[in-house]
C-alpha cells in the first residue's frame, strides 16, 4: 500500500505578562521586538509558500500584542528609543548602554562593523560604575547609533529585504539621523499592525488554524493541585499544595474567548503549556469545547506500551477529545541543531527524516512537529527565513507528503483510542522544571498565600487584580527557579513574578506581605551535588576521543547569558569531571564564541569541607596557552580542554567533599561561570570506594 504522510507545524507563539499591573508599565520589551522580528516572519512566509500550518496563541501575549498595537503600551525601551540623545539623561543612558545590545553577539553584533565598536566600546559586561565612566566616551552620534541599531536588530528579515527605506538603513550601518531613526520606528509600529491583520486573513483563507493554551501560560496540573506531580517525580513538593482548579477553567474559558474575537476565528485546539498534561485536566479541555490537545511522545511511551515507532504516526483519541503527540527528535532538531548547521545541510537533513517516516508507514500517518516559533530564530542564518522557505519548498514538492492544519491532520487519518493520559511534561515526562527545588517550592507557597488572600478580596477587587493574579499563575517564573535554567535573567523574572503578587495587593490599595520583597533566588553558594557513577580514567589528549572515557563521571552543560553579559551561545558547552583514587579530572568544552577570543584565562577553583581553597588558571594569549597552578598539572588543549589534578597535592583527602566553579575571564570581566549560580560538589573516594561502588 502507497501510504501518505500528513505533516503539521504547530508554531508556539507565547510571552509572559511583562507588564507592571499596579504601576501601567512593560518592564521588558519582548512582545514588541517578537512581533516585529519573529510573528511577522512567520506569517509572511506562510503566505509567501502557500502552506498550511497551525500557530498557537497564548492569550496573555495576544492582549499585550493588542495594547501595543493600539498604541496603550507605555515601554520604556520604546520611549527611551523615541528620545533624542541630546535630551538623555545619566540614568537613561546607562539604561540604553545596558539594554540595547541585548541581540545575538554572533549573528548580529559582530557581524555590523558599527555595533560591534560600540559593543567593544562599552565593554563585554554591564558594569554601573564602569558605565559612568563610559558615558562620557559616548557621543551623542554614539547613542543616536545605538538606537538605531538596537532597533533595525529586532526587525524582520523579510521586512529587511523587502522594504527599500528600512535595507537602506541596514546597507547605511552608521551615522544615522534623527529623521532616520523616527522612520524606523514608524516602520516598526507599521509592521505590528501588518503582523496581525495577516494572521487574520491567512485564517480566512483558511492557511492557517489558530489554537491557544489557557490565559497565562500556567501549567495546567498543577494549578489543579501540586500533588498530582508526585506521579512523575519522587522531590519534596510545597505542602499543603497549591489546588485552584476554579482558576484553570476561569484561564481556559477567558483564554479562548479573547483569541476567538481577536483572529475572528474558531478555535479548537489546545496547547498545554509545556506539553504538560494529566487525567486530571480532560474535563477541563472538555467542557471548553476544545476538540484536541498535544503533548510530547514522551507521553505516549508512559500511557501505552509501543511496539513500533510508528505508532506515534497517528492521532490518538481520549473520549470525545483527540490528542496529538510531538516528533520529539525532528522538533528538537529544529529549535536547537539545525542553527548551527549550514543551510542546506540541514535542509537535507531534515527531509531525509522526513522520507524515512513515510517510507515507514504502512497506512496513511501524521507527523506533528511543534515548537517555539520564536526564540530559535536568532541562531539561524537569516533569522531562518532561508531554512523555513526551503523546508515548506521541499515538502510541498514532495510526493505523498502534503502539509496540513492539526484539526485537518486529524480528520484524514484514523485515531486510535487511547485509555488514559500518563502525567508529565515534555522535558524528561515530569514537572522538575517548575517544582520540586527548593526555590520552586518557595515560588508556590508565595503564590498561594497571595492567591488564598485574594478568595477574601470583593467581587469588585477581584476583578481589579485577576490580571494579575494570573499572571502569577504562569509557568514562565518557576522556568527560572531551581538549578535547571541558570541565566543572567533570573533576576529579572524573579522581581517580576514578585511584582506580580504584590500587584494582586497594590492595585486595591492594600499592603502586600513582606515576604513579597525578598528575593526566591537564593545566594551564589548554594551547592549542586552531582556525584560521578565511578571512577574514570581519562587519555588527557584535548580530545574527546570515546563516549566511555568520560560516561561514569558527571556533566554539566553550560548555558547562555543574556542578561548583562551579552552572550547568544554558552562559551562553555559543558564540563565533564570525574575522578580515580589519586586525580581529578576535567573536560571543557568550549563553543566557537568561547574558540573566538584571542585572549581569555580559564579558572578551576576547587575548595574542600576542610578549608583547602585552591584555583589552576589557563591562559590563552595570541594563540599560545600557558598554565599557573602550585602542583603539577597534566594537561592538554586540542579540540577541547583537559586537566588531570592530582588530588593529595592539593590537599585534599581521599573521601572529602569537594565543590568547583569554572570561570571564563575576558580582559579581568568574567563572561561565563559554570555553573551560573552555586558550586558543583562531589565526593572524593575513599579508601572503601572500590568495594562500595562495585555492582555485579
Amino acid at each position: 500500500m502507497v501510504s501518505k504522510l500528513y505533516i503539521s507545524f504547530l508554531w508556539h507563539f507565547h510571552q509572559p505578562f511583562y507588564k507592571d499591573f499596579s504601576k501601567g508599565v512593560y518592564l521588558l520589551p519582548w512582545v514588541r521586538l517578537h512581533l516585529i522580528k519573529n510573528y511577522h516572519m512567520m506569517a509572511k512566509l506562510v503566505d509567501r509558500e502557500s502552506v498550511k500550518v497551525t500557530f498557537n496563541f497564548t492569550p496573555c501575549l495576544v492582549e499585550q500584542i493588542v495594547d501595543y498595537v493600539n498604541k496603550n503600551a507605555d515601554d520604556p525601551f520604546m520611549n527611551l528609543s523615541l528620545k533624542s540623545p541630546t535630551s538623555l539623561n545619566e540614568e537613561e543612558k546607562i539604561f540604553i548602554l545596558k539594554n540595547f545590545f541585548n541581540v545575538n553577539l554572533d549573528k548580529v553584533i559582530k557581524k555590523n562593523p558599527r555595533y560591534n565598536e560600540l559593543f567593544f566600546k562599552r565593554g563585554y559586561s554591564f558594569d554601573r560604575e564602569k558605565n559612568y565612566k563610559v558615558i562620557k566616551s559616548f557621543s551623542d552620534q554614539d547613542f543616536l547609533d545605538l538606537q538605531v541599531l538596537f532597533n533595525l536588530s529586532w526587525v524582520s528579515e523579510i521586512a529587511l529585504r523587502e522594504d527599500e527605506e528600512l535595507r537602506r538603513l541596514k546597507d547605511k550601518g552608521e551615522r544615522f539621523t534623527e529623521r532616520e531613526k523616527l522612520t524606523l520606528l514608524k516602520k516598526q509600529e507599521s509592521l505590528m499592525k501588518e503582523s496581525m491583520l495577516m494572521f487574520k486573513e491567512l485564517y480566512r483563507n483558511e492557511k492557517i488554524e489558530i489554537s491557544t493554551s489557557p490565559y497565562s501560560h500556567p501549567i495546567m496540573p498543577l494549578i489543579i493541585n501540586t500533588d498530582i506531580a508526585k506521579r512523575c517525580q519522587n522531590t519534596p513538593l510545597p505542602s499543603p499544595p497549591f489546588s485552584r482548579p476554579e482558576d484553570l477553567n476561569l484561564q481556559l474559558k477567558e483564554g479562548k474567548k479573547l483569541i476567538e474575537e481577536t483572529f475572528e476565528a474558531k478555535v479548537s485546539g489546545l496547547w498545554p503549556p509545556e506539553g504538560a498534561v494529566s487525567e486530571e485536566i480532560l474535563p477541563f479541555i472538555k467542557k471548553e469545547g476544545f476538540k484536541w490537545f498535544a503533548t510530547d511522545e514522551i507521553i505516549l511511551y508512559k500511557s501505552k506500551k509501543i511496539t513500533k515507532r510508528r505508532e506515534l504516526c497517528k492521532p490518538y483519541k481520549l473520549g470525545e477529545v483527540n490528542v496529538v503527540f510531538r516528533n520529539h527528535s525532528l522538533s528538537d532538531l529544529i529549535g536547537f541543531t539545525y542553527s548551527s548547521m549550514k543551510t542546506e545541510d540541514a535542509v537535507k537533513d531534515f527531509m531525509s527524516r522526513v522520507r524515512y517516516i513515510r517510507d515507514n508507514l504502512d497506512e496513511d500517518g501524521t507527523l506533528f512537529i511543534i515548537l517555539d516559533g520564536e526564540n530559535a530564530w536568532e541562531f539561524y542564518p537569516s533569522s531562518g527565513v532561508d531554512f523555513l522557505s526551503s523546508i515548506y519548498k521541499e515538502l510541498k514538492g514532495e510526493e505523498r507528503v502534503e502539509l496540513t492544519t492539526v484539526s485537518e491532520a486529524i480528520s484524514r487519518v484514523k485515531s486510535e483510542e487511547l485509555e488514559t493520559i500518563a502525567t508529565g511534561s515534555w522535558i524528561e515526562g515530569n514537572f522538575r522544571v517548575w517544582i520540586g527545588e527548593e526555590e520552586d517550592n518557595i515560588s508556590w507557597r508565595y503564590l498561594k498565600v497571595v492567591r488564598d488572600d485574594f478568595e477574601g478580596f470583593t467581587q469588585d477587587e477581584k476583578k481589579k487584580a485577576k490580571k494579575a493574579m494570573f499572571a502569577a499563575e504562569g509557568s514562565d517564573w518557576n522556568w527560572w527557579y531551581g538549578n535547571e535554567h541558570q541565566k543572567a535573567t533570573h533576576f529579572e523574572f524573579d522581581n517580576l513574578y514578585r511584582r506580580h503578587l504584590m500587584s494582586v495587593y497594590e492595585i486595591n490599595n492594600k499592603k502586600p506581605p513582606d515576604f513579597l520583597f525578598d528575593s526566591i533566588i537564593r545566594g551564589e553558594e548554594m551547592v549542586i551535588q552531582i556525584e560521578p557513577k565511578w571512577l574514570v580514567k581519562p587519555l588527557i589528549d584535548g580530545k574527546d576521543t570515546d563516549f566511555f572515557e568520560w560516561a561514569n563521571g558527571g556533566l554539566w552543560r553550560g548555558e547562555a547569558s543574556d542578561g548583562t553579559m551579552i552572550i547568544s551561545e554558552p562559551i562553555i558547552e559543558l564540563i565533564k569531571f570525574g575522578f580515580d583514587m589519586e586525580n581529578i579530572y576535567f573536560l571543557v568544552k568550549f563553543s566557537k564564541t568561547g574558540l573566538s577570543f584571542k585572549n581569555f584565562s580559564l579558572k578551576i577553583n576547587l575548595r574542600g569541607e576542610h578549608g583547602i581553597n585552591e584555583d589552576v588558571i589557563f591562559s590563552k594569549k595570541d594563540g599560545d596557552w600557558r598554565l599557573d597552578s602550585k602542583i603539577p598539572v597534566v594537561w592538554k588543549f586540542d579540540r577541547v580542554l583537559e586537566v588531570k589534578i592530582p588530588f593529595l597535592d592539593l590537599g585534599f583527602v581521599r573521601g572529602e567533599k569537594v565543590s568547583f566553579v569554572v570561570l571564563f575571564y575576558v580582559e579581568g570581566n568574567v563572561l561565563a561561570r559554570v555553573p551560573q549560580r552555586g558550586r558543583i560538589m562531589f565526593t572524593l573516594p575513599d579508601d572503601y570506594y572500590q568495594c562500595k561502588n562495585w555492582e555485579v
